[in-house]
């Protein structure tokens, strides 16, 4: 096998740990917009990709970050408003666990149908960002 050598297989030269929120799926119809306002933009790209797991896009204009899920794009820039996101996480319990771990400060929000768990959670710049698992019923 290519990947093997007589040591056993080849690991990657840098791991990439997984993100803290496994997410399953932006839920918008168009590009959301939120705000970069007063943040340093290492701490915007940190936490959207490594705690939110998003692929970092080029920047399409100067200031812009973009982001993307699938084919869900997530914009920020310091002329934005701030804004919400909302997205559909897979594990409600391990990601609880992550963010904890990870030191990310959220807040479990109580719903009264029992068919979904949700976190609240505010990135650098103030946005707020609902994590919710929703069960099959």
């Amino acid at each position: 096998m290519a990947d093997d050598y007589e040591g056993g297989p080849l690991q990657p030269l840098s791991p990439r740990k997984p993100p803290v929120a496994e997410v399953r799926q932006v839920v918008a119809v168009a590009p959301v917009h939120l705000t970069a306002r007063g943040v340093p933009r290492g701490h915007l790209v940190r936490f959207y990709t490594h705690t939110l797991g998003l692929r970092r896009v080029s920047e399409a204009a100067p200031g812009l970050l973009a982001f993307r899920h699938e084919r869900q794009n997530v914009l920020l820039s310091p002329d934005f408003e701030a804004g919400r996101l909302l997205l559909a996480v897979t594990s409600f319990s391990q990601l609880c666990r992550r963010l904890t771990d990870e030191r990310v400060a959220f807040e479990v929000l109580r719903t009264d149908t029992g068919l979904s768990r949700e976190a609240l959670v505010k990135d650098p710049a103030g946005n707020l960002i609902h994590l919710m698992e929703t069960r099959a019923f």
